[in-house]
C-alpha cells in the first residue's frame, strides 16, 4: 500500500528495501540522535529484519519509507506502532540532505492523519533525544507535551504526548 503527502509518498519497508534502511541507520549524523552513533550493518540488520515483522501487522501500522513524488528519492522514514490499547508511537526523519525544508512537519503530520483513521487509537507518543531541538520543536508545533524524561537503551530519552482529535 502506498500512501501519499503532498511533496512525497509512503511505503512500508519491504524485504527488498535492505540497502534505503542501511543507508539510513549506518549514517553517523541522522544516527546521532537516535542511538548516539551509526549502527554497524549487523546492528542495522538486526533492526531490518524487526522492521519487517512489524511490517506484516495488518492496516497502516509499521516503518516507512518516505520517498519524494517528483523523483522517487529515497529521503528517510517515517513510523506508526501501536504501543499499548489505545497508544501508537508516531516517529519520523530524513537524511542530512533534507534536513530544515519542512520534511520533519509533512511526515508527522501524514502520520497523525493516518492514526486519527484509527478507533482504537487515542494517544500519540513521539520518543526524542534530548538533544534534538529541531524535532522537539516539530513535535511541539503540532501540540505534543514533553510528559517524561526516561533511559531507553542506556541513553536519555524525551517523551512527548499528544491526545489525538479524531
Amino acid at each position: 500500500m502506498i500512501m501519499h503527502s503532498k511533496r512525497l509518498y509512503y511505503e512500508k519497508f519491504g524485504k527488498n528495501d535492505l540497502e534505503s534502511y542501511l543507508s539510513w541507520y549506518t549514517d553517523e549524523s541522522v544516527m546521532k540522535f537516535i542511538t548516539g552513533k551509526a549502527l554497524d550493518r549487523k546492528a542495522a540488520e538486526d533492526r531490518f529484519a524487526n522492521a519487517i515483522k512489524i511490517n506484516e501487522t495488518p492496516g497502516n501500522f509499521g516503518f516507512y519509507m518516505a520517498r519524494l513524488n517528483s523523483d522517487n528519492s529515497f529521503i528517510g522514514i517515517g513510523k506508526l506502532t501501536m504501543e499499548g490499547d489505545d497508544l501508537a508511537e508516531i516517529g519520523y526523519g530524513m537524511t542530512p540532505d533534507y534536513w530544515g525544508q519542512g520534511f520533519g512537519k509533512e511526515i508527522l503530520d501524514h502520520f497523525m492523519d493516518v492514526a486519527k483513521q484509527h478507533p482504537a487509537i487515542h494517544e500519540l507518543m513521539g520518543v526524542v533525544d534530548p538533544n534534538n531541538i529541531a524535532s522537539k520543536k516539530i513535535l511541539e508545533s503540532r501540540g505534543f507535551e514533553l510528559k517524561k524524561k526516561e533511559m531507553v537503551y542506556e541513553r536519555p530519552a524525551d517523551f512527548y504526548y499528544a491526545a489525538l482529535k479524531k
